[in-house]
């Protein structure tokens, strides 16, 4: 392919950056434009008062050992393997993370284990007599665990972090989410350490020094000194199209309009808010369609923290809807260099939508009801451990898969798949649930596509496989 085009990126994640690395690497023209005043996306870190915050828990577990070693020559020693210790916080008992059978006969009261078990049994004989149609995400669980381990682990988890019943939720995102096939599956794992391990029993992750965004920002170094450009705090505000060719892309960067041209776009910003930006404008069903599809936001509420640790684990899941969070890192264990010395830190992920009460609620307010949350689980005891706190809000963190979904993300692709100079991908610009490793592999894969190694269809062909569930 004729490498005097211009390649215009959307979106300065993983996904973005790891194309025009690689694109930029082997001589393209490429123009990344990000409308954050920093690289990395959701897999970015923050820098506030000696601490580092990542938006959320990223763990780099794959594997793809192409992928590791080109990040590993990228890092150099700043890409390292970590042992994880996570855990879940339920009936104020901590639950190793991995399950282990030894740790659930000691803390769980054995009539629940007993009532799960015949629970089970009993869906299993009755979908022998006469199997339950599925459709959604708990008709999918039940149907394999029963409805007291629904119940316990898979139902109130996934409500209280997607904000919709799992009764409204597709049951391919069950399927896809939860790589073990039924409860005697479970106890298969528990008690016998498979040689090919989920995702979710592995305990060995690939972390950075200074955070998950040394990644991204190392990435952006190779971009620039290859000749790249990055435009940040620019947002994208149109999208010229001629027929089945997007010519030029509009973007205000600090309240002044800009345009430049483009050979191709490669667009990893959300799929239903790019569909709107094209000029003169899509179809009504389409726009019909991207106004049908929602991501589900999160909050982080940051903790600087005068004390060494507050916790021995990495992180904990808190599946009980009581608790305002549902999810805690102390980046800490994740790496010394993520806190001052002898200090630490916790970021609590709360799940919300766009514009809700939660996403609008004063930063007092949130933080006072997580203060409470986190006195009554034992993590904060006594008066002045909290230094400072802030709050960071994302729009698009989680596609949300309801009933119905797959119409609409479908119409969506047919209708961008007419443009001969487009490509989509990534989390957000594909409405696909995928991780770190998935989004730098799809990078990697639009490069290749470039130098005639790989067919545009396969690029997004990553990320499908069972993965895990929490």
């Amino acid at each position: 392919m004729d490498k005097r085009k211009k390649i215009v990126i959307l979106g300065a994640g993983l996904a973005g950056l790891s194309s025009a690395w690689k694109l930029s690497e082997a001589g393209y023209d490429v123009e990344v434009i990000d409308k954050k005043p920093e690289v990395g996306g959701l897999s970015g870190t923050l820098s506030y008062k000696g601490f580092l915050f990542d938006y959320g828990g990223h763990r780099f577990i794959t594997k793809n050992q192409e992928i590791i070693k080109e990040i590993k020559n990228l890092l150099g020693n700043d890409f390292w393997s970590n042992q994880r210790k996570t855990q879940y916080f339920l009936w104020h008992k901590y639950l190793n993370y991995p399950l282990e059978l030894k740790d659930m006969l000691l803390k769980v009261n054995p009539l629940v284990s007993a009532k799960a078990m015949l629970d089970y049994l009993w869906t299993a004989l009755s979908n022998k007599i006469k199997p339950v149609k599925e459709e959604s995400f708990e008709d999918w669980v039940v149907n394999r665990f029963g409805r007291t381990l629904y119940l316990i682990f898979f139902g109130q988890y996934t409500e209280k972090v997607w904000g919709i019943s799992p009764k409204r939720m597709d049951k391919e995102w069950a399927s896809q989410r939860i790589s073990l096939l039924n409860l005697f599956d479970v106890l298969k794992k528990l008690i016998f350490k498979p040689k090919n391990q989920p995702r979710t029993y592995t305990t060995e992750y690939y972390y950075c020094t200074e955070g998950i965004g040394q990644i991204a920002s190392k990435m952006a170094d190779a971009i620039m000194k290859n000749g790249g450009k990055i435009y940040l705090n620019s947002e994208v505000s149109g999208l010229e199209q001629n027929g089945k060719l997007i010519t030029h892309v509009h973007f205000k960067k600090d309240g002044v309009e800009h345009q430049t041209n483009a050979d191709w776009v490669l667009s990893t910003i959300p799929v239903n808010s790019f569909v709107l930006y094209l000029k003169p404008g899509v179809p009504p069903k389409i726009k019909e369609s991207a106004n049908h599809l929602r991501f589900r936001s999160i909050m982080f509420l940051n903790l600087l923290i005068n004390k060494d640790l507050v916790t021995e684990n990495d992180a904990l899941y808190i599946p009980e809807p009581k608790y305002f969070f549902f999810r805690i890192e102390q980046f800490k264990l994740w790496s010394a260099k993520m806190a001052p010395a002898n200090k630490t830190s916790l970021s609590l992920e709360i799940s919300c939508f766009d514009g809700d009460e939660i996403w609008n609620e004063k930063p007092e307010i949130i933080y006072s009801k997580c203060l409470t949350d986190l006195k009554e689980m034992g993590l904060i005891n006594g008066e002045g451990l909290i230094e400072d706190y802030f709050i960071v809000k994302e729009k698009e963190v989680y596609p949300v898969f309801e009933i119905g979904y797959k119409e609409n993300i479908n119409a969506i692709r047919n209708y961008l798949d007419n443009f001969e100079n487009l490509i989509y991908y990534g989390r957000q610009g594909n409405f696909q649930y995928i991780h770190m490793h998935h989004v730098i592999d799809m990078g990697f894969r639009v490069a290749k596509f470039f130098e005639g190694k790989l067919k545009k269809d396969e690029i997004t062909k990553v990320g499908t496989d069972n993965e895990y569930f929490g």
